[in-house]
């Protein structure tokens, strides 16, 4: 996701970024929080200062929840494939990011 942010917007996102974020590529694999928020709200925090990102994180996080109702993997997971809840909490934050820098 950072990836996706980096280049849409046009962003350098340094090498150690990746490297970092290699871990929760495929998820955490613990059945708690969808590595796809946690991606989320890190692009959140690539894209804008610090005092903004409570309102915008808790904006990502109501919206995600009100579409799926859980932020935890498995009961994700039950009614929904990865890659379509990937998809969505991208959407999500990309419809925030562009609505911030006034691109809608």
């Amino acid at each position: 996701m950072l990836r996706a942010y980096s280049e849409k917007y046009e962003r350098e996102l340094p090498e150690e970024c990746i490297e970092m974020c290699k871990g929760i590529s495929f998820g955490f694999g613990c059945g708690h929080i969808c590595a796809a928020l946690v991606s989320s709200v890190m692009v959140l925090g690539m894209a804008f200062p610090i005092e903004d990102l409570p309102q915008l994180r808790i904006e990502l996080l109501d919206s995600f929840y009100e579409e799926y109702g859980a932020f935890i993997c498995p009961k994700l997971k039950a009614k929904n494939k990865c890659e379509d809840i990937v998809a969505r909490a991208a959407g999500i934050t990309d419809k925030i990011i562009a609505r911030e820098i006034g691109m809608i």
